[in-house]
This record gives C-alpha cells, sequence and structure tokens, in this order.
C-alpha cells in the first residue's frame, strides 16, 4: 500500500510519528512523509522548534504529485492545521484521511469537531482519548505509542555526569521531569512546591533535573532544582533519564505520557497522577499513582491554550501525595518489584506488538473504504 504520512514537527507528535512510520515500512508498505530526510529515532527524546503557528513545510512539486498517488492519508497533527492542510492538498477532499492524534481532556474542543468529522477514521494513543474522540467519529481506534528503552552514547552520560557535577549534584537523589513550564497542564507549580517541601525536610541531598521545552521559566528561587533550558538530542535526554533514580508528573492530564514511558523501560520509578491517558500502561503495581479530585479546568489554561474551555474538567493530584511518594524515593524504600515490573513496558508496547496492531488497523481502514 502507498500511504502518505503527514507528520506534525510539535515534539511529541513527531517522537510517536517517526516510530509508526518505521513500522509502517516493516510492514512492507511504501509511506512517503512531508520531510524527506526523517532523523533517527534515537530513544529518548528529541526537539524541535518553539510556538508554531502554522504547517511547518512547503510541499515540492513532486512530494504533492507523490502524495496525490497515494492510496491512504495518514495526517499526525492538530485539527487546528487541517484547513491549511487541505489549501495544499485538496485531494483530501475526495480521500479523507486518517487521523491521529492524543487528546488529554474527556471533552473534546468545538474548533476540532467540523475537522475531525471528514476523518474516514481516527486512531489516538490510550482509550482516555479514543473515548473523546469517537463521540465526533465512530471509527475510532486505539494505537499505543512505540516505547523502547532509552539510549545514550558513553558522550552523552558524560555530558550529563558534568552537568551533575556543575550544579553539585553528584550523590543526591535525582527527580527527572520534562515540561514545557507555560502549560499550565504539566502542574509545574504543584510539583516545585511539593519538591521544596523534600528539600527542608530531606537528610538526603536531593534535586530535581527539570527539562522545559518551548517556554522556559527561569528559576533562580530554586537552588535544588537544576533548570535545563538548552536543546537537547536524544542522546542527552536518554543520558537524564538514566542518571535520574525516579521521573516525577504531577499532571491534570496526559493523552500518554511520553516521559513516563521512556522512564518506565529503563525500570525507573514513575511518580504520576493516577488519571487520563497515562493509565493505558500505568498502575498501582508498576509505578506510583497519586491520588486526585476532579476540578475544573483552571483560567490560567483557558487563557493561555483556548482550546481548553472553561467547562471543562481535569484532575487535581494529592500534593501530599506527591511529597510522600518523593520521600519514599529519596529514604530508598521502592520495592525492587515495582521497577521490575515498570521495565516490562518494553514487551507490551514494543516495535513488534505495534506492528501487529498497526496491520489489523489497515485492514479495517481498507474494508471500511470499500
Amino acid at each position: 500500500m502507498r500511504i502518505f504520512y503527514y507528520l506534525s514537527a510539535y515534539i511529541s507528535h513527531r517522537l510517536a510519528g517517526l516510530e509508526y512510520i518505521a513500522c509502517l515500512r516493516a510492514l512492507g508498505h511504501e509511506v512517503v512523509c512531508n520531510y524527506p530526510d526523517l532523523p533517527d529515532r534515537g530513544g529518548g527524546g528529541l526537539e524541535t522548534g518553539a510556538e508554531r503557528s502554522g504547517l511547518d513545510f512547503v510541499f515540492e512539486a513532486e512530494l504533492a504529485d507523490r502524495a496525490r498517488r497515494a492510496d491512504l492519508f495518514i495526517v499526525h497533527e492538530d485539527p487546528y492545521f487541517y484547513e491549511e492542510l487541505l489549501s495544499l492538498l485538496p485531494d483530501l477532499r475526495q480521500n479523507p484521511p486518517v487521523f491521529y492524534l492524543p487528546w488529554e481532556n474527556e471533552e473534546l474542543p468545538q474548533a476540532w469537531r467540523p475537522p475531525l468529522s471528514m476523518a474516514s477514521g481516527i486512531w489516538t494513543c490510550s482509550e482516555f482519548s479514543r473515548q473523546a474522540l469517537s463521540r465526533v467519529c465512530g471509527h475510532t481506534e486505539v494505537l499505543p505509542h512505540v516505547v523502547r528503552r532509552p539510549k545514550a552514547m558513553p558522550a552523552d552520560l558524560d555530558w550529563g555526569r558534568n552537568l551533575l557535577k556543575r550544579h553539585g549534584a553528584e550523590g543526591a537523589t535525582l527527580f527527572l521531569s520534562v515540561m514545557d513550564g507555560a502549560n499550565p497542564r504539566k502542574n509545574l507549580s504543584g510539583l516545585l512546591a511539593a519538591f521544596k517541601l523534600l528539600c527542608r525536610e530531606s537528610r538526603h541531598p536531593v534535586r530535581l533535573l527539570l527539562k522545559q521545552y518551548r517556554v522556559s521559566l527561569p528559576l533562580e528561587d530554586y537552588p535544588e532544582v537544576v533548570n535545563i533550558m538548552e536543546m537537547l538530542n536524544a542522546g542527552r535526554m536518554a543520558a537524564l533519564h538514566i542518571l535520574s533514580d525516579a521521573y516525577v508528573s504531577p499532571h491534570h492530564a496526559e493523552g500518554w505520557g511520553l516521559s513516563l514511558s521512556s522512564a518506565m523501560a529503563l525500570g525507573k520509578t514513575v511518580i504520576a497522577t493516577g488519571y487520563s491517558g497515562n493509565l493505558e500502561f500505568m498502575s498501582h503495581e508498576n509505578s506510583l499513582l497519586l491520588p486526585y479530585k476532579m476540578v475544573q479546568v483552571s483560567r490560567e489554561m483557558t487563557e493561555r491554550i483556548p482550546l481548553f474551555q472553561p467547562e471543562m474538567r481535569w484532575a487535581d493530584p494529592d500534593l501530599s501525595a506527591l511529597l510522600q511518594a518523593m520521600r519514599q524515593v529519596a529514604e530508598g524504600r521502592v520495592p525492587p518489584e515495582l521497577n521490575r515490573k515498570a521495565a516490562g513496558i518494553t514487551e507490551r508496547f514494543g516495535p513488534e506488538r505495534i506492528c501487529l496492531r498497526l496491520k489489523e488497523l489497515l485492514e479495517r481502514a481498507v474494508a471500511s473504504r470499500a
């Protein structure tokens, strides 16, 4: 089958999409992508540009012609950009694409409903996202993300150790978190509040490695936070995961949580809110899940990201439970069995399993078109 795969430049979309394209090619399909020279998938992360305002490429004539001859279109992008994509590829009106996208709320934005209603099908990464998206398109299926063990070269690990040395973090218990500092959904304020309390009471040195992307906030008032604002390649992102003792994410909601699954693949302790798409692969048996209560989405969120509307709700994690979980890590009281079960995520969501799932979904897509 000839497949045209439109891949977003947004970091999480791009990481997941590169893996799906590799799976499609492993299944023997001809895949044309809007990025002719795809970077190495790596295993720990890939950084792209900052805030986006439109599509990230211009179609050349040859690429547009190959797109028109495709048997199936897959659009891995937020529906916000669909009208712009239609202006470049009007054939999509007669040959509706399969959309791939995650979503981080139980309700869908009104602005997404018209473009999604034109899809021939929707694939998404978790049952949490599927339930919201299925209200617009009946052909909505779960296609989990591929999970691999992050890999770092010796030079990447040397970079990470030097980073720890410069910040006096050698010998400390290291917590890692990856966040868009300006996105309230990630709950940076809650993480910093709990970590500040941990620093006051801990007899053992602790440090928070905070990798910020898109928008980075200065954190001079938090001397125990190693604030990483530089762009990092996949190897250096992997080094952060490898050198850390635990990953922590008191998020309000996730469609999946790529950094969470990357940390678990290494057998690391992961602390996260027990709500939303991360429950596709997290449980009380393989991670430390935080209790929460459901509240209205914050005004700050609706103002910064208007896709989130005031009537929407999300989880507000218990920060006392977060402090207790971080204390458990710092004191070395995490059962080894928890981390061994965390590492099993690579068997459940490895490339071979996802290839089989993709094959099944492609057969359904072809059957539904017929």
